[in-house]
């Protein structure tokens, strides 16, 4: 009944912290603080619990009868845009910080059996551009918010002492809500869309350590499409019942491969590695239903793969240290077949390859872990290009956005 009651407590607050920010294509990796503090390296194989999201199969490396786990990022992003065609003007920062919960639990019900049940958030965007006449991206985007929070029941089978097999389901809810100035025709008016849905994926997992000292993990984690649904609304600037109405669109949430490792070179020290691979081409038209026009937001995204090494050194029984490099690519290009391809970088999603360069350490007392971790996310200048299709009420766009991100996160597990 305590480990029940704990749970509950843990899952409400959790909830109620919960907004996100954005990252690569509209993924986030900022579900463990541990996993933070090596740039993700390691996380299919680390034996935080939260880990579990990644790989289910980690679940078997539980130390204790139960654990429980929380944590929060504050995530600070900074994003200008430079506007190539009104004599290289700048917006100030476009970006919204935002602060991400999460929360763990697992029991070891049999030796070989495991159960956990976590609370992340996987996906998230929030960008505010200027409502200005003068904006120059305003019939593009002027908002743009996403949330998302996964609540994720997990179960790991221990084969043998080498093997363990991992099932979860991810039941997750997605909200987002975008504004622009959809069609030239009416300049004045503003039309803001927002909605949400539920969705369920799997993921599987496997873990194996072939001697005490190395692990290797490998998991899928399912594609699926979050069916949003709500309400559009024009403005201009008082409400116009006449093209406001309902807005739906498909939001594709991508198929992911990972593979991590870990390899205790001594007792003290242990080096991590992790190659993700995300099926970010299933973004090829994302369409926004709405009574104005529907209208293509983004598309035409490419597949993208995700490096990432680190390293914990014990430096004594109760406290430890890590640090990670991690290479994320873009899904997104500049790249324009024809003037009606689908924009794939946009000024609401201005995603860029990055360089992620990461360091935490964590501190044990008795039953109590307390873990802290820095991250700087150094984003490479991206270009934004489209053509005028003055059909679809969109004109010609020429900018760059300049963008980094800084990462802070606390995090506390318990044993029991």
């Amino acid at each position: 009944m305590r480990s029940l009651l704990l749970l509950s407590s843990i899952l409400s607050l959790s909830i109620a912290a919960t907004t996100t920010a954005n990252a690569s294509g509209y993924g986030i990796k900022v579900n463990s603080t541990i996993l933070q503090g090596r740039a993700n390296a390691g996380s299919g194989v680390d034996s935080d619990i939260f880990a579990m999201y990644n790989n289910p199969a980690i679940l078997s490396q539980l130390g204790s009868k139960y654990e429980a786990a929380i944590n929060g990022t504050s995530i600070l992003p900074h994003v200008k845009y430079n506007d190539f065609l009104n004599n290289n003007t700048s917006t100030s920062n476009v970006a919204q910080s935002r602060f991400t919960g999460g929360a763990a639990f697992a029991a070891k019900l049999h030796p070989c059996v495991t159960v956990g049940l976590s609370v992340t958030t996987p996906f998230g965007l929030a960008f505010s551009y200027p409502n200005t006449a003068t904006s120059p991206v305003r019939n593009y985007v002027v908002q743009s918010d996403m949330k998302a929070v996964a609540i994720s029941p997990t179960i790991a089978f221990k084969v043998n002492p080498m093997l363990t097999l991992g099932v979860g389901v991810d039941a997750q809810w997605t909200e987002v809500k975008f504004s622009s100035y959809p069609t030239q025709a009416f300049p004045t008016m503003l039309g803001t869309a927002k909605g949400n849905a539920w969705v369920a994926r799997g993921t599987f997992g496997v873990l194996v350590e072939p001697t005490k000292d190395l692990r290797l993990g490998v998991s899928v984690k399912t594609r699926a499409t979050s069916k949003l649904k709500g309400d559009f609304t024009a403005t201009n600037p008082q409400p116009v019942p006449a093209f406001s109405g309902k807005a739906s669109a498909d939001l594709p949430l991508p198929t992911t491969i990972s593979f991590s490792a870990s390899y205790n070179v001594t007792p003290k020290w242990t080096v991590y590695g992790d190659f993700i691979r995300t099926n970010w081409s299933a973004v090829n038209a994302v369409v926004l239903r709405n009574p104005i026009r529907d209208r293509t937001l983004v598309g035409d995204w490419k597949d993208s793969n995700f490096f990432s090494i680190g390293t914990d050194y014990k430096l004594a029984e109760q406290w430890t240290v890590r640090g990670g490099l991690g290479f994320d690519k873009t899904p997104t290009t500049t790249t324009i077949e024809t003037p009606d391809s689908p924009p794939s970088r946009i000024p609401g999603i201005p995603d860029s390859n990055k360089i992620w360069l990461a360091i935490g350490g964590s501190y044990e007392v008795k039953c109590v872990k307390f873990s802290l971790s820095y991250g700087h996310e150094f984003f490479k200048n991206a270009r934004i290009e489209q053509n005028a299709v003055p059909a679809l009420g969109r004109p010609a766009l020429s900018g760059q956005v300049k963008e980094h991100v800084d990462l802070i996160s606390l995090q506390i597990n318990y044993k029991f």
